[in-house]
């Protein structure tokens, strides 16, 4: 496998992220003494796509094979998906008093870098231009559908260890005992809202990107330029 100079940067990035994430989960595999308890926190259910989506696009990488269309909209939700956890664990979960980065490793890899490895990818890896307005409805089902499984593991006997103590929910704006049904609606609607927000920031900055490299690659070859196709 030889993978052409102008691909070998995003090659790296790719092969950084996918190891990144696997450190990650297998650390938190190693600290835990409930593996269920464990893959039912959002932030390792977001990891554990982005290992998947990544690895399999690693692995078409060095094959040479093109992404399919399922897997740019798989790239699209797995790195929105795990923006939310980054933005949520940073400033919803965060204390005031706790350090600006963690300093354990696994929590670091899974809340931090991972997140931010993901979006450096899309800039260095990835084509631009490809991305749908009705793509960001197809990946709001990732973050959507974590309190759907949230209630269904609770209502089996599922609990979140916090330390010594044991809780119902794995984050507070989940707490329907405490917020009640309407605010923990809330709390779901304002992540959602901002996650459309975000969605929406890439799709455009993609479609922008697109346009600067479709107009790169045709003053380059001197082909017509084309515009990305409408979503």
């Amino acid at each position: 496998m030889r993978l052409p100079t102008r691909r070998l940067p995003g090659f790296l990035v790719r092969t950084l992220l996918v190891g990144a994430a696997a450190l990650g989960l297998i650390l938190h595999i190693v600290e835990t003494r409930n593996l269920l308890q464990m893959f039912s926190y959002y932030t390792i259910q977001s990891n554990l796509l982005v290992f998947l989506v990544f690895f399999v696009l690693l692995a078409r990488d060095v094959q040479g094979k093109p992404e399919t269309r399922f897997l740019v909209l798989a790239r699209g939700a797995a790195t929105l998906a795990i923006q939310v956890t980054f933005l949520v664990s940073h400033f919803l979960l965060r204390s005031p008093g706790d350090p600006l980065l963690p300093h354990k490793p696994s929590t670091l890899l899974v809340h931090y870098l991972v997140p931010v490895l993901t979006l450096v990818d899309y800039l260095v890896a990835d084509a631009k231009g490809r991305l749908r307005l009705a793509d960001p409805l197809a990946w709001a089902l990732v973050p959507l559908a974590y309190p759907v499984y949230v209630l269904v593991y609770v209502r089996l006997g599922g609990r979140f260890s916090y330390g010594a103590s044991t809780t119902k929910v794995p984050y507070f704006f989940l707490d329907v005992e405490r917020l009640g049904l309407l605010g923990v609606a809330g709390w779901i609607l304002a992540i959602t809202a901002g996650f459309m927000v975000l969605a929406y920031m890439l799709v455009g900055l993609d479609r922008l990107l697109g346009r600067r490299e479709a107009h790169r690659v045709g003053v380059k070859d001197g082909s017509p330029v084309r515009e990305a196709e409408p979503g």
